[in-house]
Order: structure tokens, then sequence, then C-alpha cells
């Protein structure tokens, strides 16, 4: 992996010659949150395996990001999203600004409408307790809502203790899956 410091982040890519990458905007980098930061940890190791890009963001708004990520040489413009906390206030930006898709993690008990202008994926964890992070889930214990007009997917982790600490890896395992399913 190949990655370099900006003055307001970090970019990562499989490669320093890396061209029209999908690429996924993370605006975990700044604040005290520190529950979804192990999922964005994870999805900055999916980096080569799935030939993506990945930013992270330390100060900035949406606009602001989608502003400097778009024009670089190892965009693809068309395929830029963000990763971001469940806040409402982000909508509006996301949408005025063009990007693909939208990838938010929710605390449990805040529900999230999946009525809205671009994909969205919503991962969400219950308030259970696992032990450890190889603990697969079984296909049973994850809810999954569609919304075929929309793109979009809420998926609820059961037992990931709420914050999806525990389920960082399959949570991104299926990023990629729902990112795969969009470029088709």
């Amino acid at each position: 992996m190949y990655y370099f410091h900006f003055n307001k982040g970090t970019v990562y890519l499989p490669h320093k010659k890396s061209e029209s990458l999908p690429l996924i905007v993370s605006t975990y980098g700044r604040g005290e949150v520190h529950w979804p930061k192990r999922v964005e940890e994870a999805l900055r190791a999916a980096v080569n395996k799935n030939n993506m890009g990945f930013v992270v963001f330390h100060e900035g708004t949406p606009a602001e990001m989608a502003a400097w990520v778009k024009p670089r040489y190892f965009t693809d413009p068309d395929r830029v999203g963000i990763f971001s906390l469940g806040e409402p206030v982000y909508e509006n930006d996301i949408f005025e600004d063009g990007l693909a898709f939208s990838i938010t993690t929710i605390p449990h008990g805040r529900e999230a409408d999946l009525d809205t202008h671009i994909p969205k994926l919503f991962l969400q964890g219950t308030g259970e307790k696992v032990s450890l992070e190889t603990l697969k889930l079984k296909k049973d214990e994850i809810i999954r809502r569609e919304n075929a007009e929309t793109k979009s997917t809420h998926i609820l982790f059961k037992g990931s203790d709420g914050y999806l600490f525990n389920v960082a890896a399959q949570a991104v395992n299926e990023v990629i899956i729902w990112l795969g399913k969009l470029k088709a």
C-alpha cells in the first residue's frame, strides 16, 4: 500500500501510480469518536485487496472533501463516496456534491430513513457483547433491509456491542460486497 499525508489528512492507494480508483472518503480521522475507527482501520487495510482508494480527512466539510478528492489523478470522480457518522447534517452536502454513495455507521436505537438521493449503506450494531473480533456471525444473526429503488441497504449486526467494535472485518466485507453491487 502507498500512502501520503496532506495538510488535511492522509490518502491510501494500492500503488503510487494508481489511477481512476473508486474512492471512500472518511470523516472519522477527526474528533473523539472511537467505535467507527475500527471499521475505518479495516477499510484502510482493504485498499490493496480491493483496488480502491481511501482518504482520511481530519478537518473540513463533506463539500470541501469532495472538492479536493474529485479532480485527483487517482480518483474516478464518478465513484467517490463518503464513510461518515450517521448525522443528518451530511445528507444535503453529500447530495449537492454529487457523490456516488454514502456508508454510515449508526449506534443501536437510531433508525435511519433509507429514502435518500444516493445509494446508502447503513451499518448498525446491537448492544450485545461478543468476545473476539474473529467471531463470524451466522446469517440469521444479521438483519438486512434492502431498498432496491435507491440501491440502499441497512444491515444490523446482532452481537456486535452496539458500535461495530467486534465485527469490523465483517462490516468491511459487507461494504466491499455492497460497493460491488453498485458497479453492476
